[in-house]
């Protein structure tokens, strides 16, 4: 019976240092996930002022296909094909 006892023991014991690996593992996989993040939220300004600057510069190009359509409304108006 304490030999069956001690066999558990021992089995237990082997499976809670394999968990205690495991352990150590996965906190070294979030350490490195949370610096990346950590790493993405220190560019967030960047990219958004980026962004920004994209953004402004569609209403430019809006304004420019809108003209160019008009145009060549003008210009087939005058030239009929």
């Amino acid at each position: 019976m304490l030999c069956i006892e001690l066999n558990e023991f021992y089995k237990t014991q082997a499976e809670i240092s394999k968990t205690r690996e495991q352990i150590g593992v996965d906190r070294v996989a979030l350490e490195v996930f949370l610096k990346s993040v950590e790493e993405f939220r220190r560019h967030i300004f960047e990219l958004d002022s980026r962004m920004n600057a994209i953004t402004s510069k569609l209403s430019v190009v809006d304004h420019v296909v809108e003209s160019m359509t008009v145009s060549t409304r003008r210009c087939r108006a005058r030239r009929p094909c």
